[in-house]
């Protein structure tokens, strides 16, 4: 029995939120709901805010490979890769 599925058109990308890429949405959300949280006029300068950063890292996206920014992050030690690479800081040499 042969199951039918959509195959996905780059294997490296994001997932999409509306038409932002998973951590553009995720660095945006922060940014405005830290506005919200100050709360009063700052929530209006957060959405502006955290338009203008977006647009930033979609500039900054363009010209990197997909993935970019999770390699960043793995780098700095705040995200695991997978579960044998689960430290960034942990510099591992083979030999």
């Amino acid at each position: 029995m042969s199951t039918r599925g959509t195959m996905p058109r780059h294997i490296d990308s994001q997932p999409q939120f509306f038409w932002w890429e998973m951590d553009e949405f995720l660095v945006g959300f922060f940014i405005f709901g830290l506005g919200i949280i100050i709360g009063r006029w700052v929530s209006l300068l957060g959405i502006v805010a955290a338009l203008v950063v977006i647009s930033m890292m979609k500039r900054w996206k363009e010209g990197e490979l997909d993935g970019g920014v999770q390699h960043i992050a793995y780098a700095a030690g705040v995200y695991s890769i997978n579960p044998v690479y689960a430290d960034g800081l942990k510099r591992d040499f083979w030999q």
